[in-house]
């Protein structure tokens, strides 16, 4: 793995004393990449995600799936770059947002943003605790305590990994992602190697097998397995050389994780046969996935996956709840939360307020969870459905923000990144976002789950739109800050 050089600890303490709002500057293309694949839990989506592509889309046509939703994503991409170079203060895409559409519906998708880390950071931990134990048991043939306990212990690692110096936390992170990406990669090797009890299929790569079923679904469901999309925007501050490195890392990390799910669902159908993979993916996701390890790898590997697991939902919740603590440090630094969320560590350089306030909140929610719930596994179901759900009009804004942005300053760039290519990203993601709000049961689990999730995106949305129209009223000051455009921001040393 490539890891970013050693950073003067004495020189980082001097910056941040001087300048106590930012972050320093420490991430380079490969790691951004990391944080993008971690995000996603490569592992934890082949050994059961991605078979909903299969279960609930357009069945054997699932890989051409995630090649279309990468598409899609690669395009969404184009303009936003293209937009960066012309913003004073480019970011996480609530930023682009608020240039784009104004300030109200930037603030809006800032609020959307932070509810879909926190819920899906949330979500992760009770089915954290829920897989540690049935490691436990395979390994030791018991769990020395209840899975409620394992959530809280990995909720504890992850705040302290939030708060180290980002590289360091980095290395423990990339470790992890390239480990269980090599184990998948391996996995699809052997069963390429070997096929399937079935033989090979191309069928997944005709038309007409794509076109079946249900193929907007499955768009969707792959969709969802790339919304790690943000981190590259979001850790941009903490970036050495962004104008190079978020392009690369971003253009590098949609493609690889495009090309790895497609691959990997391919190898999953062969495994199975594609006469039994629907069923076996809608009847039992999770353990044919393991079962076709057992078969083509052995126990040893299969043992080792199990573990890999585990730590690969530890590395996407170290993600999610990273994201979400820098958009309290940002909400932070514009004034529209305290302005103690934007202090920085001077030694560690981590927006350390905003990770144990993200930290609580956390907490909060996973106590209630773990109280309030009576089937644990609809809830982690229902949060990570609906933090999901609200990346949608995050991207659905943003792609609208850059065909505004470019009609409002033509010349800026060819047709091609100011019109075509954000036009065809904007309608591929407003086709997905009408079908989740279609089948909102079906992403967090009942019709009721459904309806209320259809009420909260609105809400978080109307909040964020009233809450930006008083402070432009009562505090222009701070309405001036949001997206932090209008901003004279100067130059960062580093």
């Amino acid at each position: 793995m490539t890891t970013s050089p050693p950073v003067n600890t004495d020189e980082v303490s001097h910056v941040t004393q001087s300048r106590p709002d930012r972050l320093p500057r420490r991430l380079g293309a490969p790691a951004l990449t990391l944080i993008f694949v971690a995000f996603s839990a490569p592992l934890g989506i082949m050994a059961g995600y991605q078979q909903l592509v299969i279960a609930f889309g357009n069945g054997i046509g699932a890989p051409l799936a995630s090649i279309v939703a990468g598409v899609l994503l690669l395009l969404f991409e184009v303009g936003c770059i293209a937009m960066s170079k012309h913003m004073k203060s480019p970011g996480a895409f609530y930023c682009y947002i608020a240039e784009g559409m104004g300030k109200p519906a930037g603030l809006a998708g800032a609020f959307l943003a932070l509810i879909a880390y926190i819920t899906i950071t949330v979500g992760g931990y009770p089915y954290m605790g829920l897989i540690t134990v049935n490691l436990m048991d395979q390994l030791f043939g018991s769990s020395p305590i209840p899975w409620q306990y394992w959530g809280l212990i990995v909720l504890g690692i992850v705040t302290v990994l939030n708060i180290l110096r980002i590289d360091l936390s980095m290395r423990v992170l990339g470790t992890i992602v390239v480990i269980e990406t090599t184990v998948v990669a391996i996995w699809q090797a052997v069963v390429f190697a070997k096929g399937g009890s079935e033989g090979y299929s191309a069928s997944s790569f005709t038309w007409n097998t794509f076109t079946s079923g249900s193929v907007g679904l499955a768009i969707l469901f792959s969709l969802a397995s790339l919304i790690g999309l943000e981190s590259t925007a979001v850790f941009r501050e903490e970036t050495r050389n962004p104008e190079k490195t978020v392009p690369r890392a971003t253009y590098a990390a949609i493609t690889f994780m495009s090309v790895f799910y497609g691959t990997g669902i391919w190898a999953y159908i062969i495994a199975v046969g594609p006469s039994n993979a629907h069923d076996d993916a809608r009847n039992n996701p999770v353990g044919s996935f393991f079962d076709s390890v057992q078969n083509y790898m052995g126990g040893f590997f299969s043992t080792m996956v199990s573990v890999l697991l585990v730590t690969s939902i530890v590395a996407a919740i170290n993600s999610t709840q990273s994201a979400a603590a820098r958009y309290f440090y940002t909400l932070g630094r514009d004034r529209v939360l305290s302005p103690r969320l934007a202090r920085v560590h001077p030694r560690l350089g981590s927006p350390y307020i905003a990770v144990l306030t993200t930290a609580a909140i956390c907490l909060v929610i996973y106590l209630l969870v773990v109280t309030l719930s009576s089937d644990v596994v609809a809830a982690y179901g229902a949060l990570a459905g609906f933090g999901t759900i609200c990346v949608l009009p995050l991207l659905l804004g943003t792609s609208l923000s850059v065909i505004i942005f470019f009609r409002r300053n033509p010349g800026h760039v060819g047709i091609w990144k100011s019109w075509i290519s954000p036009v065809l990203a904007f309608i591929g993601i407003a086709a997905t976002m009408a079908l989740a709000v279609k089948h909102m049961d079906t992403m967090v689990g009942s019709k009721t789950g459904g309806y209320v999730a259809d009420a909260l995106l609105v809400l978080i949305i109307v909040v964020g739109v009233v809450v930006a129209l008083r402070y432009k009223i009562r505090h222009p000051e701070v309405y001036r800050r949001i997206g932090r455009q209008d901003l004279d921001l100067e130059d960062d040393p580093r």
